[in-house]
């Protein structure tokens, strides 16, 4: 028997093998040059990606080092983005 996938959606045998991170960790990247971001509880480097973000860089760097998840489903972003 196989299990489907549902794109964009993550298993919990996947979510068991990422790396954790503390608070005390995430805090540190919160430069224009080093730019991380929570979402949904998952740690995203988004230091390449500002340039390519469709609001501008600036909405990043407002929640660098932050939860952000609120910000992003007010913006009502697709389960793709």
């Amino acid at each position: 028997m196989t299990s489907e996938r549902k794109e964009g959606v993550n298993t919990s045998e996947e979510d068991a093998k990422l790396k954790e991170f503390t608070w005390e960790e995430i805090k540190e990247h919160n430069k224009e040059q080093d730019l991380w971001v929570v979402l949904y509880n998952r740690v995203y480097d988004l230091t390449q990606f500002q340039i390519d973000h469709p609001g501008g860089p600036d909405v990043l760097q407002d929640i660098a080092a932050q939860d952000g998840t609120e910000e992003f489903e007010n913006i009502l972003h697709t389960e793709k983005a």
